[in-house]
């Protein structure tokens, strides 16, 4: 380890990000570290480097590092995720010192104004980077990569759009994307086909792996997406368990498949190699979150599919 990396972390962390190591209430120590959670609620698309501050547990919320460690606890406040807030405070006066709070006399006001200036000027230029990029046309993605051999697919070969999503069954950004899918395949029938390709983030949706497993397993009985559907509409029930392998059993059994062969296949560790190879060729293309659509090739966001499609039809 380097000298400027952060020291490995005696929190459960899982992941990249590590923090400080926990300190003990009673020693050395001039900040205390608050990690502050809300309850995603799906609105953005989960990412593949969601900060992993949710691994620690509940009584390592609170505790202390040095005034060395400070920085490194900025630098990992500065990677967090919009449902996570990390809170430094001075333990002896209290004082929150990150993120840092402006008093209300307003003593600061010259360097507030100058922030937000630069904080403008950086806006403009962001915008004014982005307006040109846009203006180029985007290349498509080379469609071995996008199609590879996957046999989750929806519609012909010589259809005029192929549609294809990169999900993850635990994501709610991609339950909530499902509404949107079955609309454009719906209102578009034969002109579209569908592809779907696994990605589970596994680091931040725990069963996400599971999950896939066991929609490989129905497809051994040629039902992918009567389970794949039925693990996003009870997506809230069977990501809350421990141990999701009952209720997937349980779906089994309501789409009336040979549960004891499922079972049996969702033991399969073989099925895995269908998911890993979904991984992989996402790797390779550089997606880091899910949901991830491409329409003929290019790289949309759920919100804009419709208007894409409609746009690769000639409508």
């Amino acid at each position: 380890m380097s000298d400027n990396q952060v020291p490995p972390a005696t929190a459960n962390i899982q992941g990249d990000i590590a923090l400080p190591p926990v300190g003990k209430e009673k020693g050395p120590g001039k900040y205390r570290v608050k990690v502050v959670r809300s309850k995603c609620i799906g609105a953005a698309s989960c990412v593949a480097i969601a900060p992993k501050v949710f691994a620690l547990d509940d009584k390592q919320l609170a505790y202390i590092i040095s005034e060395d460690e400070l920085d490194d606890m900025k630098l990992l406040a500065a990677q967090s995720c919009p449902t996570a807030a990390i809170l430094v405070e001075d333990i002896e006066t209290g004082e929150q010192v990150w993120p840092k709070r402006y008093s209300t006399r307003m003593k600061n006001i010259p360097l507030l104004i100058g922030s937000l200036a630069l904080t403008l000027v950086a806006v403009i230029a962001v915008s004014v980077i982005f307006t040109n990029k846009a203006s180029a046309p985007v290349a498509p993605v080379d469609s071995k990569l996008l199609l590879s051999d996957t046999p989750h697919v929806k519609g012909t070969a010589d259809a005029k759009v192929t549609l294809v999503e990169f999900s993850d069954l635990q994501c709610p950004a991609c339950k909530a994307a499902e509404s949107i899918v079955q609309s454009i395949l719906s209102k578009n029938g034969a002109n579209i086909r569908f592809v779907y390709r696994h990605f589970p983030l596994r680091s931040v949706h725990i069963h996400a792996a599971e999950a896939a497993r066991a929609s490989e397993a129905a497809e051994k009985q040629g039902a992918f997406w009567a389970f794949h559907d039925k693990l996003f509409e009870t997506q809230d029930s069977w990501a809350a368990e421990n141990d999701p392998t009952q209720k997937f059993l349980d779906y089994a059994k309501e789409l009336k498949l040979n549960t004891d062969q499922f079972a049996k296949d969702l033991k399969d560790s073989s099925l895995d190699a269908r998911v890993l190879a979904d991984e992989r060729d996402g790797n390779t293309i550089g997606i880091n979150q899910t949901p991830t659509f491409f329409v003929n090739g290019v790289n949309t966001d759920p919100g804009a599919l419709a208007g894409a499609v409609e746009a690769a039809l000639g409508k």
